[in-house]
């Protein structure tokens, strides 16, 4: 079956407190969007929809040069996530398959994950949607979501809401789905705004789908892939998660880190075999290290190639 995705990235980021749209901001050198870009990219998808807020020129700018195919709407009011959704409909006329929804503010997620939620509506009992889950060491400020049976989502508790069973539970929306694209602009449009803020709220879908006689799944995620990113500080954490996943990468590929948590790699670093790299070594974009390199401590390293067996540093400087 076919499959599309709309990812939202229209909010205004106010917590990061910058001038720069929230999904601009780096992680190992390459912003947020792109890493979500990248990995829809591998899922051979129909189309990818981005939902942008009003004077995001400098989104729609760096989406046009990436390279990616990407259809984009503005949603003009931020009235909520089911409303964001909602602007995409008329890219979606007629259309039969899988519809992803992922937050440009989400953005590592892995492939396999969304692959799971794909399989899981395509092979199980055509439910309507088929949620991301996941079950959080802290589960402070997410919203339940509560099943009445195995693996089926009868609806998702706002924390605030939640009696104290309910917040009992562990089992936590990531707010990533996998829809149903005949019928989900129909679940979307019976959307309310009867609520506190006044706003469409896409989690209500799954309450009104089940009024309508159709099952929503829940499949298990992982909660390191799944952390939203509003504030410096969480966007610190999503640095420290990245730099820990391309360290062990580098490691497996058979290079030495003397002291692991002092190197820093840009998303595109590639390294040799048999490279051993000092501690306080930091790679800028566009660097490569050849097999059998030694890098001493304290160097700084972009848009350069080393190479093989030579020795850098200490206290080096390559540009």
């Amino acid at each position: 079956m076919k499959t599309s995705a709309i990812i939202l990235a229209a909010g205004l980021g106010t917590r990061m407190n910058s001038d720069l749209p929230k999904v601009m901001h780096k992680i190992a050198g390459r912003p947020m969007l792109l890493y979500l870009l990248d990995t829809l990219s591998e899922l051979e998808l129909e189309k990818v929809v981005l939902v942008l807020g009003p004077n995001m020129e400098q989104v729609i700018d760096f989406v046009a040069d990436s390279g990616f195919k990407v259809d984009i709407v503005i949603q003009d009011e931020r009235l909520g996530t089911g409303h964001a959704v909602k602007q995409a409909k008329k890219n979606f006329s007629g259309y039969k398959g899988n519809i992803v929804v992922l937050y440009g503010d989400s953005p590592l997620i892995g492939t396999n994950s969304i692959k799971k939620m794909i399989n899981t509506r395509n092979e199980t009992i055509n439910p309507a949607l088929v949620v991301l889950g996941f079950s959080p060491n802290d589960v402070s400020g997410y919203g339940r979501l509560m099943l009445d049976k195995p693996n089926s989502v009868e609806k998702i508790v706002e924390e605030k809401d939640a009696t104290k069973d309910e917040l009992a539970n562990r089992l936590c929306n990531s707010g990533i789905i996998v829809a149903d694209g005949k019928i989900f602009f129909d679940l979307i449009e019976d959307l309310s705004c009867e609520n506190i803020k006044k706003e469409f709220y896409l989690t209500d879908v799954i309450g009104i789908a089940r009024a309508r006689g159709r099952e929503c799944l829940v499949v298990e995620g992982i909660e390191t892939e799944l952390m939203g990113i509003n504030t410096r500080a969480e966007l610190a954490v999503a640095e420290t998660i990245t730099q820990n996943h391309l360290r062990q990468v580098v490691m497996e590929k058979g290079a030495t880190l003397i002291d692991p948590s002092s190197v820093y790699f840009c998303y595109d670093t590639l390294v040799g075999k048999d490279v051993v790299i000092g501690p306080n070594v930091f790679f800028g974009p566009k660097v490569r290290v050849s097999d059998g390199v030694e890098i001493k401590a304290f160097c700084h390293l972009e848009g350069t190639t080393i190479n093989k067996n030579c020795t850098v540093g200490p206290f080096a400087r390559l540009r």
